[in-house]
């Protein structure tokens, strides 16, 4: 499945350049009445877009629009003023950056290019441990726990390999965003050395995804469609399983699944209580004050994200991954959920959600300037 995933995408953009494919006749059309807006729609401006934008770029293919809901590029690079301060809502980390002369992190790479600020971060070793009584030592057990946790995602063929240079990682180190203009720089100024305006489309809600083996047509919420010979679609896992965007036909039951979201939907007073209960039993022998100020930001409510990034839950194979990102018809799948090695964690996330996008959409490129129209028709 995973090759057969790769070569759907190079069978795509050989087969946008050539302007035509293979057409499933058992599947409705998901073309619009009208001519085409571009030959790929690339649903979503974050990492996983912008980047499977460059790519298309890079290969020679133009003729392609990338479709955001928010007035901003970015996706979950999302910050906002607190306390005066620019603080970062979503991924705040470069993870991994480099081993000697091994690879390095894509991410690094830009956030250097661009000259976003950052510092080392030592995330393991400023680590403070509690119990219900107060400040309580219990590192090792903190350690051998989350070693323990590592062994058995080995053992499923779902860890993560951002840390873990000898298996294609970068290296332990974290450096933390302190860039006042927002950890999303490097992606909006990326995006900045390539995108035409004719090429982007900021705030437009999508609602309704039509597929078929000829075509993709896209509604917005305000009633505006756009269709295009191929789609890109980068929305979350958590967007796939809830049912603010509509796919026609219903995606695959491996594209979906269920959230959380009992914190969510406390008000913030509840929540500021909850966090200050913690706290006084963290320190015990002291008075916490009260915050100045609060904020609680809420991913799973909000209808563009539906949580924060994605993980393996347990019986989650490797064949399930395989199909959450195969293809349907025309429309693909990119993000960090796609990404088998760098999926989950903000930060791990971004990493996997350039890396899909980069190399999914060369072969995607490659695919639809051949013209053969591979892998059509799947899901």
């Amino acid at each position: 499945m995973a090759l057969l995933t790769t070569l759907s995408f190079l069978a795509l953009i050989s087969s946008v350049v050539q302007g035509y494919a293979i057409p499933n006749p058992n599947q409705p059309s998901g073309r619009a009445t009208a001519d085409r807006n571009a030959k790929v729609l690339i649903l979503g401006g974050g990492v996983a877009g912008i980047i499977a934008a460059r790519t298309l770029h890079e290969q020679g293919i133009k003729d392609f629009v990338v479709v955001e809901a928010r007035d901003e590029l970015g996706g979950r690079l999302k910050s906002t003023t607190f306390a005066g301060k620019t603080v970062e809502l979503g991924a705040n980390w470069v993870q991994g950056t480099q081993t000697g002369n091994g690879p390095k992190n894509p991410i690094l790479t830009l956030v250097e290019k661009h000259k976003v600020k950052t510092m080392y971060s030592d995330t393991t070793g400023s680590i403070t441990t509690y119990d219900h009584t107060g400040a309580v030592d219990f590192l090792d057990t903190f350690y051998s726990s989350a070693e323990a946790y590592e062994n058995l995602t080995v053992a499923a063929g779902a860890n993560n390999y951002t840390f873990n240079a000898d298996e294609g990682g970068f290296s332990e180190e974290n450096r933390l965003c302190v860039e006042q203009r927002g950890f999303k720089t490097f992606i909006q100024e990326e995006a900045k050395s390539f995108l035409k305006p004719s090429q982007l489309r900021l705030k437009s809600f999508v609602k309704n995804i039509s597929w078929s083996a000829s075509g993709v047509k896209v509604t917005l919420d305000n009633g505006e469609s756009l269709a295009g010979d191929y789609a890109i679609c980068t929305f979350s896992v958590g967007v796939l399983q809830n049912d603010d965007v509509k796919f026609t036909p219903s995606l695959p039951a491996t594209h979906q699944g269920d959230f959380s979201e009992r914190i969510e939907s406390l008000a913030d007073d509840q929540v500021k209580q909850e966090v200050m209960s913690v706290l006084g039993a963290m320190y015990p022998n002291i008075t916490v004050p009260a915050p100045l100020e609060f904020m609680f930001p809420r991913w799973y409510s909000d209808p563009l994200y539906r949580g924060s990034y994605s993980n393996w839950p347990p019986s989650f194979v490797q064949q399930h991954h395989d199909n959450l990102r195969a293809n349907v018809g025309r429309l693909y799948f990119a993000g960090e959920a796609t990404s088998q090695k760098y999926f989950g964690e903000f930060c791990f996330g971004i990493n996997g959600a350039l890396l899909k996008g980069s190399i999914d959409h060369r072969l995607l490129a490659w695919s639809i300037r051949r013209g053969s129209g591979y892998g059509e028709g799947g899901g």
